[in-house]
Formats: C-alpha cells, structure tokens, sequence
C-alpha cells in the first residue's frame, strides 16, 4: 500500500510538472505576467509583449537572479541583453555566432561573449573558475557555447566591469561595440543599445 501511494505521489508531480512546462507559454500570450521560480526575494515575475517559451522564462527568471546576486541595481538589463542577443536561448544558431569571422573573434552562447572577454572576466573574479576543471581556451569556450547558465554568469559580471551601475547606456553601448569602439558612439541614439533599454522596459512594465 506504502508503495502504492509513493508511486501515486511521484507520478502526481510528474504530471503537475509537465503540466505547467506546457501551460506557462499558453499563459504569457499578450505580455501576461507569469511567476517562473522562486528566489530568495519570492516569485520572480517576467513580463514580456511576446510569445516566450518555458526555456526563455527560465532563462530569464536564472539571470535576473544572478544579475541580483552580482549586485547589479537593475537586474533586468541582463534580462534585456540576453533577449537582445539570443531571445534568451532561442535563436536557432545561438550557440556560435559571428562565423564570418576569424577564429578568435566568434561570439559564443546564451549572451554572446567573446572568448577574450570571458577571460578578463576570469581574471577579474576568480571565484568563477570554481565551474572550470582546467581553465584552458578550449574548456572556457566549450562552456560558453553549452553551458547557459555559466554563461549568463559571466555575462553578468562583465556588465559589472563594464559600469552598468555607474552609467548603464555606455556599458550596454560598449558591451556590443567593446570599450574602446563605444566612445565614438552616442548611447541614446546607438541601435543596440535602444534595443535592449526597449526589452528593459518591458521587463519592468
């Protein structure tokens, strides 16, 4: 009988899971709020005017969460560049982009980083290698391209280095264009970064 209702037990959850994995995009159709998971503040709500899937919204609800615990003041702008750069995990060819170019100059995963950025990030905030086995190039790399959320981590600190607390515009100008290639360019008016202020406000709708 114990294991009667054991087996009743795990098959109800089973089924409650599924259930939710198919219904919460059904439910997020005309930006209608769904709570994704629970962080240490509570539920996390994403808000969106678009179609989202369940992968998105865990995509999402995981880098608001860490944008949180890096401590950056507006988390949803981890949010905003990671729908800028792979709708949050649902661009087909997400994983590597920027294939025209050389070799070391590719764009990688969830929030697009390069291979030379990740490791300023690397050497910037160590505790980051505790997700690394050996800290080579081509491990780095892999992880970028398979690993969503170790690249959503990254991704964050690197906006941290970038200044997105001091002057969020020119960090999310110079996160596309790189440091040196953003002051040229006026962040009110640059594509990119209009884009991402334009997800950041629906987030925070």
């Amino acid at each position: 009988m114990k294991a009667v209702n054991a087996l009743f037990i795990v098959l109800s959850i089973a089924i409650l899971t599924i259930a939710f994995q198919l219904t919460s995009p059904l439910l997020s159709r005309q930006g209608t709020a769904v709570a994704e998971t629970m962080t240490n503040q509570g539920p996390q709500v994403v808000k969106m005017s678009e179609f989202l899937t369940y992968k998105q919204y865990k995509m999402l609800a995981f880098a608001y969460e860490i944008a949180k615990q890096d401590g950056i003041q507006h988390p949803s702008y981890l949010q905003g560049i990671l729908m800028q750069e792979s709708r949050a995990c649902n661009v087909k060819h997400y994983r590597v982009a920027g294939l025209t170019n050389k070799v070391g100059d590719r764009y990688f995963g969830a929030v697009q980083l390069k291979l030379a950025a990740a490791k300023d990030v690397l050497k910037r905030y160590p505790e980051l290698l505790q997700y690394l086995d050996t800290n080579t190039d081509e491990e780095i790399q892999a992880k970028l391209i398979l690993d969503d959320e170790f690249n959503i981590r990254v991704g964050s600190k690197y906006l941290l280095m970038l200044g997105i607390n001091e002057k969020p515009d020119l960090a999310i100008t110079a996160y596309n264009q790189g440091v040196s290639g953003a002051k040229g360019i006026n962040p009110k008016t640059f594509h990119y970064t209009k884009a991402v202020n334009k997800y950041f406000k629906e987030l925070n709708s």
